[in-house]
């Protein structure tokens, strides 16, 4: 199959530090040229997702060009859609900008990975059951998000520290002061890692210590060897997250999860890889003195069932059949992501307190 993928114009591929969705896209673009597929990929200027596979060259001669990362986001999708390559499916994770795309005659999906982006007039798909009933869209397509392997690592044995990693220009809602109070009442140290975000900046200076500290952004081989050495991943999300990159990284290197139960984590997360422990500090910290009791080993084995991007690659390609066979519909109506805590039932009646699967709801063990 041909595949042209769609990145957002505002981070270039892969992501050295921030950037979840980049990093889904280089491991989707990367497992679907292993297996055999032809794919090429419409992002910032600068975007090397794949350098080693010439199969992606062509990519990076569509948009290397004039354009750079700008805010113009309907611009630079409409400067690519005339040179787009003879596809069988255009697939957008930028959100919907530019009907110049459509103009191509090409089917297309696009792949929401926010609770904040309107709804397309396209098959759209979303990246777990819960971000799906955010938008009121029962029935609709969802796929969760995948890891780039190479930033990932098994760790059996991990160090004595706890890790919270995350954007903090996103503000609060990823849970950082909740993280440094958990940790501080647990009596553990937490390294705080991520890019800088105002004046949240002023407020974590003032909580920290020289237990609970910040480290700054970290990518690459750093990244890697903070992520799998860490004896938990402390994510207190306090908003409905979407997926939650970090949170699929983590598992992948064997690193339970310390999570609030809301959005993604509510039916990814059970027992036999991490807590989920809402917005409570003291919960929080019971779940740090517990950490030990959970398999690291699990923890990987269940993210290479559910999130290896060859298992993910695949699930998008029979996705992609599907749209080109005209089966998957556009989203009913404008659709109201609301970004607040999950409930235990989506709207169409699936719960969220079950191991994940593919397209089917699979019941956890307990």
């Amino acid at each position: 199959m041909k595949i042209f993928m769609f990145a957002p114009q505002s981070i270039p591929l892969p992501a050295k530090n921030y950037g979840g969705t980049q990093r889904v896209i280089c491991a989707l673009a990367r497992a679907m040229t292993g297996a055999g597929h032809r794919v090429w990929v419409g992002a910032p200027k600068g975007s090397r997702p794949a350098p080693n596979l010439r199969t992606l060259t062509p990519a990076f001669d569509v948009v290397e060009s004039e354009f750079g990362p700008r805010d113009d986001r309907a611009d630079y999708m409409g400067d690519i859609a005339g040179r787009i390559p003879d596809a069988d499916i255009i697939h957008i994770h930028a959100g919907w900008q530019h009907a110049a795309v459509a103009k191509r005659g090409i089917p297309i999906l696009c792949t929401l990975h926010g609770n904040d982006e309107g709804l397309p007039p396209c098959p759209t798909s979303f990246v777990s059951r819960s971000h799906r009933a955010s938008y009121g869209q029962a029935g609709a397509p969802w796929i969760y998000d995948t890891v780039m392997l190479e930033e990932t690592e098994y760790c059996a044995k991990p160090d004595n520290y706890f890790l919270w990693l995350g954007g903090l220009q996103c503000g609060d809602r990823k849970g950082v002061f909740v993280a440094v109070d958990a940790a501080r009442k647990a009596g553990v140290e937490l390294l705080i890692a991520g890019t800088r975000g105002g004046v949240i900046m002023d407020r974590l200076a003032a909580v920290c210590d020289k237990k609970r500290r910040y480290i700054g952004p970290i990518g690459g081989k750093r990244k890697r060897k903070l992520l799998s050495r860490a004896r938990g991943l402390i994510f207190p999300a306090l908003w409905s997250e979407p997926c939650g990159v970090t949170m699929l990284e983590a598992l992948m290197c064997g690193v339970p999860v310390i999570g609030s139960g809301e959005g993604s984590q509510a039916e990814i997360l059970d027992p036999i890889i991490g807590f989920k422990c809402g917005r409570d500090a003291d919960s929080y910290a019971l779940a740090i003195r517990n950490v030990g009791m959970v398999d690291r080993a699990a923890c990987a084995r269940r993210a290479r069932e559910y999130f290896h991007p060859e298992v993910i690659a695949r699930q998008y390609v029979q996705l992609y059949r599907r749209v080109i066979a005209g089966e998957v519909r556009p989203p009913i109506g404008r659709g109201d992501p609301v970004g607040r805590p999950a409930t235990q039932e989506t709207p169409d009646g699936e719960r969220r307190d079950r191991v994940p699967a593919p397209h089917r709801p699979v019941r956890a063990r307990d």
